[in-house]
């Protein structure tokens, strides 16, 4: 049985559970996988690339580095936003691309 404090009581055992405590869980897992790959890194990429990178191919590099779409879309919005990198569209490989702002 459950009361409305939270305490759950079955065979003797009492847990004290928030429902939302499995959320502050995932929010943990998230904030670990995004600190693999952080903004230098992903400078660091696009510079050994040549200074530009096709969207496509830096969604799979960061994917293979455990970096969720999210997390690198606000990183990506940032050094934008920065003018660190300037996102323009590749006539050639009909996409997005990220370009250093240096280059």
């Amino acid at each position: 049985m459950v009361s409305k404090k939270g305490q759950h009581s079955a065979k003797g055992s009492q847990r004290n559970e928030n429902l939302l405590d499995f959320l502050e869980v995932e929010n943990t897992q998230v904030e670990n996988r995004s600190n693999l790959v952080g903004e230098g890194d992903i400078i660091s990429y696009i510079e050994k690339k040549g200074g530009k990178v096709a969207k496509s191919e830096l969604y799979e590099w960061t994917k293979d580095k455990g970096l969720t779409p999210a997390a690198l879309y606000k990183v990506l919005a940032r050094l934008v936003g920065e003018k660190v990198l300037r996102k323009e569209f590749d006539e050639e490989a009909e996409e997005l691309v990220y370009v250093l702002a240096q280059h």
